[in-house]
């Protein structure tokens, strides 16, 4: 008698597998989209960044911090060139704030990261908010 070997694999080893890879993809979309819009933020960061720097000068020449709703009014009175990337750059929505003792730039992000925004205060505290909350 003989024995007839078994060549390939079953139905349920097949669906065993399949389900398997679903699961690692359900868990790893979500953390690359996470990611993904991290990197986008970056690019806001180094925006806020500048405007930072540019506005701690304003204030050591006139003793007071300079807010504007207008990326030509930031060019024209901080006297910046702005950096210009792919997600945020001088047609991104742009909002400083000056108070007392001081300031909070916000801009908020084009293209694909619209929806994304960053703002840093005067002590260099940076948040970020994805659509869901401000966020260190």
């Amino acid at each position: 008698m003989l024995i007839k070997e078994r060549k390939g694999f079953t139905l349920i080893e097949l669906m065993i597998v399949v389900v398997i890879i679903g699961i690692l993809a359900a868990i790893s979309v979500p953390l690359y989209r996470g990611y993904v819009q991290k990197a986008m933020a970056t690019e806001g960061v180094t925006l806020c960044g500048s405007i930072r720097s540019a506005e701690r000068v304003y204030f050591a020449e006139r003793g007071s911090y300079n807010f504007t709703n207008s990326w030509t009014a930031v060019r024209n009175s901080l006297g910046i060139d702005l950096p210009s990337g792919m997600y945020f750059n001088s047609t991104s929505p742009l909002s400083i704030i000056a108070g007392n003792g001081g300031f909070r730039a916000t801009v908020g992000g084009i293209s694909r990261a619209a929806g994304i925004q960053v703002r840093i205060d005067g002590n260099g505290y940076i948040q970020k908010n994805f659509g869901s909350g401000w966020v260190e």
